[in-house]
């Protein structure tokens, strides 16, 4: 869980550099932002889905053995 806390956080100050940079004209630069912010919450998006499949799995199993 801690994990996907940090990840979060990157995630915001990602988002907010890109629209920082957006709005004050630096385009070229923000475009480059977006696309790391792109590319990391894929990242993050898979490892939340991990994490929820994975604690969903652990769920059926426990209920199994009861």
């Amino acid at each position: 869980m801690k994990t996907i806390l940090i990840w979060s956080i990157i995630q915001f100050i990602f988002l907010t550099g890109t629209t920082m940079l957006f709005i004050n004209g630096h385009q070229d630069l923000a475009g480059n932002f977006y696309d790391i912010f792109t590319a990391q919450f894929i990242i993050f998006a898979g490892h939340v889905l991990h994490f929820l499949l994975k604690k969903e799995k652990t769920r059926l199993t426990d209920t199994d053995k009861k």
